[in-house]
């Protein structure tokens, strides 16, 4: 199913500016009608620590965060 299916206005999803850390990985948070209609509610795309180490440039405070 791709996302215009799945009621959202967009083909793929780019990060923005409403991000979040914490110690298990990074969050987006795309607020109502951003990327998809307002039933929708905000859309929270979190991605866990392990899933993308290998994105993560060494020596970062995020990589640092990481490997905790």
């Amino acid at each position: 199913m791709t996302l215009k299916e799945a009621g959202f206005f967009v083909d793929s999803i780019e990060p923005n500016h409403n991000i979040y850390i914490n110690g298990n990985g990074i969050g987006f948070l795309y607020n109502s009608y951003e990327i998809a209609p307002y039933s929708n509610g905000q859309t929270n795309i979190f991605l866990k620590f392990n899933e993308i180490t290998s994105l993560l440039k060494a020596g970062t405070p995020v990589s640092i965060i990481s490997n905790r």
